[in-house]
């Protein structure tokens, strides 16, 4: 129940996150790839796994001991609370540049400062770890797995498009900033 009522705190600061996001007046884009709307779709199918396939209430991921539900308890709680507050540092230091569909402003600035230091793509490390920590909440195991993998597939996807969309616009200063900081996971 705490696991549950943690992971449902996580998501509530996400979406704070996404809807208290720095917003200005809409800017012309230089690009858009509307492809990027289909692997949002994949996402979604991922967290519709771990969402829709729930265990019976009161029941844990695996058959464990009281000591195993703790740890998985602690692990759900501090990965879905840290999760959502890199969620907000990275919604605040994106700014106008966030968009749900990759696309490219005329004003497009490259950000790698803040969470942008530890990852590419620090919201959807945020939203990776936010689908772990529901997938030991709420999911049964293999809903956990499948889930993960299939956003894991959205997620490879949807970076490769906005990455593409980056190395256009920055060229040479976007691969230096890839080579230096790993795309989603930090410190790989």
């Amino acid at each position: 129940m705490l696991t549950t009522v943690a992971v449902m705190l996580g998501w509530a600061l996400f979406i704070y996150a996404m809807i208290t996001r720095p917003r200005t007046q809409a800017a012309p884009e230089a690009s858009r790839d509307l492809k990027s709307r289909i692997a949002i779709v994949v996402q979604a199918v991922g967290f519709g796994a771990i969402w829709g396939v729930r265990r019976p209430a009161g029941t844990m991921l695996f058959s464990a001991q009281r000591i195993a539900a703790v740890l998985l308890f602690l692990v759900a709680s501090v990965l879905a609370i840290n999760s959502a507050f890199f969620a907000l540092r990275a919604f605040r230091h994106l700014g106008k540049n966030w968009s749900i569909v990759a696309r490219i402003l005329e004003s497009h600035a490259l950000i790698t400062t803040g969470p942008y230091a530890v990852v590419r793509h620090p919201i959807y490390s945020s939203m990776f770890g936010l689908l772990i920590a529901t997938g030991i909440a709420l999911s049964r195991w293999q809903a956990l797995v499948a889930g993960t993998v299939v956003c894991g597939l959205g997620t490879a996807w949807r970076i490769r498009i906005e990455e593409r969309l980056l190395k256009q616009r920055f060229g040479e200063e976007y691969m230096q900033y890839a080579r230096r900081v790993p795309a989603i996971i930090p410190w790989i």
